[in-house]
């Protein structure tokens, strides 16, 4: 083999290893850009902790919920008059009231609807409600939708002592994500909340 050769050989392997490594590169780009921009789940139960993204890109580890509870305990009012999770008891402690009883007497306050506390239209698992669909319709009906998480959360708001969210937060964090605002600031503490890159249903998921 001549010199020439030799060095056209070498010259030819360290541009073939320098490809591979940029494929290599290229190909660990996406992959590591995707896991920055992943949201922290499990039960991080503030708005900015849960906006926190681990450095290393891997998700937390889920953890118990931050006290509340849940759409489906709130959704069975007659059950366990005064003792289970989400008790018509409960209820009405919290300040709202679930849809009434047939037969009762006297008869039970008319059901609070969601239009009422949250100022919109209900989107519904299998449809849109209207100003009259209940908050109580809305978890019976339409349970795992980010309107059944926010019943949950505002009822939790209202009934559990040092609960993490606040009634008004509840509130301005649905609107905000319903109405395609880019940020919403919390009337807690001023918290200026980036909703373009907060997964509200995941976030009001947590609580419970």
């Amino acid at each position: 083999m001549t010199e020439e050769k030799r060095k056209i050989d070498i010259d030819t392997n360290k541009q073939a290893s320098r490809r591979g490594m940029l494929k290599k590169t290229a190909i660990g780009i996406p992959a590591i850009m995707t896991l920055a921009h992943r949201p922290a789940f499990g039960a991080i139960c503030t708005i900015s902790g849960f906006q926190s993204v681990n450095p290393s890109g891997v998700r937390r580890t889920p953890g118990p919920g931050c006290g509340g509870n849940s759409p489906g305990g709130w959704k069975n009012p007659d059950v366990g008059q005064g003792g289970s999770d989400g008790s018509r008891t409960e209820w009405i402690s919290a300040g709202f009231y679930p849809n009434p009883r047939a037969g009762q007497t006297p008869a039970d306050n008319a059901g609070t609807t969601f239009y009422s506390q949250f100022m919109r239209v209900p989107q519904l698992k299998f449809g849109v409600g209207s100003s009259t669909t209940t908050m109580h319709d809305v978890l019976l009906d339409s349970p795992g939708t980010l309107e059944s998480h926010a019943v949950a959360n505002l009822l939790n708001a209202g009934f559990v002592t040092g609960y993490r969210l606040i009634p008004a937060d509840v509130i301005g964090l649905y609107q905000a994500a319903v109405d395609g605002s880019p940020t919403y600031t919390t009337v807690a503490n001023g918290t200026v909340v980036n909703m373009i890159g907060l997964d509200l249903q995941k976030f009001f998921d947590q609580y419970h």
